[in-house]
């Protein structure tokens, strides 16, 4: 009976407590969209990344805020002091997601020059899991790599009831959720002879060759001599065997 009474007392609890985050949520879904907004002029690979606003509710400095006693006020005043923080909030969670990628990029087979940053260099590509399709998986490159549904994590059991409110917000799809990386079939994918020759038609090392330089040129390569692509492009249609080996490409200099 005893036994009883407590679990009635803490489910109701629960049900205040989940109801007072709501209303909270609302107030920090205004403010934070707002903040992200103005942030990502300062920081155009917010979108790259697809920092979002669940991304941001599961950072320590936001949770602080929301999650409190329910008896607690949260003000307009308390959630935009947040703008202040918000560089070091990003930097934050953006260095341990590159933290991730490279501990992934780490447990297979292509090595890199010592040194050498994997998630810099143009002939890194990651695998995914293709959602809700059976034919191989999906090839994509850093940092968009970020953005997608695969690669973010699925709740777990040790999830607390704040982490699980944040996933029922999330955008995503359901199953899929908002932080972090979380596929277990994320694996860099090996270096190839064709995306090898793609490097080398930009007149780049592909050894050392980065993203950035591969940018600077600025160029297209001709596919088949029909199709017109970006490198990023052309990297992809190598992975999924599209181009046959790129037998017919050439640089396309602007």
């Amino acid at each position: 009976m005893r036994g009883d009474l407590v679990d009635c007392v803490k489910a109701v609890r629960a049900e205040l407590r989940a109801a007072k985050l709501q209303q909270r949520w609302y107030l920090f879904a205004e403010v934070g969209s707002k903040l992200l907004g103005r942030s990502s002029r300062r920081h155009p690979d917010m979108a790259a990344y697809r920092f979002s606003i669940q991304d941001f509710a599961m950072q320590d400095e936001v949770r602080q805020i929301l999650d409190v006693p329910e008896d607690a006020k949260i003000t307009r005043e308390d959630l935009q002091v947040l703008e202040v923080k918000f560089e070091k909030i990003f930097k934050r969670w953006r260095a341990e997601l590159c933290k991730q990628l490279r501990d992934a990029a780490a447990k297979t087979a292509c090595t890199t020059k010592k040194g050498t940053d994997p998630l810099q260099l143009a002939t890194t590509v990651f695998t995914v899991c293709r959602h809700g399709h059976n034919d191989g998986p999906e090839y994509v490159l850093f940092p968009f790599l970020t953005a997608h549904r695969c690669v973010r994590s699925t709740l777990t059991g040790a999830s607390d009831a704040y982490e699980r409110f944040v996933h029922r917000h999330s955008s995503q799809p359901k199953g899929q959720t908002c932080h972090y990386v979380g596929c277990p079939d994320l694996r860099q994918a090996e270096v190839t002879p064709s995306m090898r020759k793609i490097v080398q038609l930009f007149g780049l090392d592909p050894d050392t060759a980065t993203v950035a330089q591969m940018d600077a040129v600025n160029a297209r390569l001709v596919v088949n001599w029909r199709d017109c692509m970006t490198w990023r492009a052309a990297v992809r249609a190598v992975m999924v065997s599209l181009c046959r080996g790129f037998a017919d490409c050439r640089s396309c200099h602007r």
